[in-house]
């Protein structure tokens, strides 16, 4: 009897394929997507590939202008193939990835272009992270675009100052883990903003100074309170006694004391330590 000849991959189930080429993983993509279309079509279907996505620019700002329109091109046409199936995405280093209307980078897109790419029943987490001398936000950014994706439960973000909290945070209803790292003290309507959050569970604050956040203790499912600035906050912080749910509350203060506040069901704890 004459051996077996060797598999015929045009006769493995697509499904079965999708998982087979996951095992070779995103770093081999240049390679099996010139295999054929199927297997192209294949490796970019596969959602174990692509639940999440990090975009960062690296070495951008040193290409030419022809480099950086095929480099915008490329990136783009990623997410336009793997959107649906993303989870999360993170965009790193975004100065040239987050332009306002005016797209002032050479070949650059709106964010508004990407994030129409994104599938809104599947994405859940949203990081970008500017240099904290920019605004998070300037004029022409794509809110409507952003409140599409109104079953996004977790953002990150990182820049130099806030603007338009209310309309940024005002349509993401289902948010339950806020990160913020600001170079300039957030507006004084952010607590305000932030409370409407119903169902938020996880807040961490950066900023080198905070405004009132006694409107905080209408987050009646926190869990995790995170805050540091630089020298201690200019007015009264609410009592974790106040928030029903906490299991753990921090103040740190680079310039000033460090205040470690957690609670835990039927007790309090309240420490206080040197300076850092």
């Amino acid at each position: 009897m004459a051996p077996p000849g060797p598999p015929d991959w045009g006769e493995l189930p697509e499904e079965l394929l999708c998982r087979v080429l996951s095992l070779a993983g995103r770093d081999q993509g240049p390679i099996v997507t010139l295999v054929n279309r199927r297997w192209r079509s294949c490796f970019y279907a596969e959602p174990s590939l692509w639940r999440s996505l990090e975009i960062r620019p690296g070495t951008l700002a040193a290409l030419s202008a022809p480099d950086k329109r095929g480099w915008f091109a490329g990136k783009l046409r990623l997410v336009r193939l793997v959107g649906p199936l993303l989870q999360e995405l993170r965009l790193v280093d975004a100065e040239a990835v987050i332009e306002d209307a005016a797209g002032s980078t050479p070949g650059a897109w709106r964010l508004a272009d990407l994030l129409r790419c994104l599938e809104a029943r599947e994405f859940s987490s949203l990081a970008i992270i500017r240099n904290l001398g920019r605004d998070v936000f300037e004029d022409g950014f794509p809110f409507p675009e952003l409140h599409r994706l109104m079953q996004t439960t977790k953002l990150d973000l990182a820049a130099g100052r806030l603007t338009h909290a209310a309309q940024l945070l005002g349509g993401l209803t289902q948010l339950r883990h806020l990160s913020c790292i600001f170079g300039n003290p957030p507006p004084d309507e952010f607590a305000s903003v932030v409370a409407q959050l119903a169902h938020l569970a996880t807040l961490k604050l950066y900023a080198p100074a905070f405004p009132p956040l006694q409107s905080l203790t209408r987050l009646q499912h926190l869990r995790h309170c995170s805050l540091w600035c630089h020298w201690g906050p200019d007015a009264p912080l609410p009592s974790p006694s106040l928030f029903p749910r906490l299991e753990s509350c921090s103040l740190k203060a680079i310039w000033g004391r460090l205040l470690e506040v957690s609670q835990q069901p039927g007790a309090s704890k309240l420490a206080a330590a040197p300076a850092l």
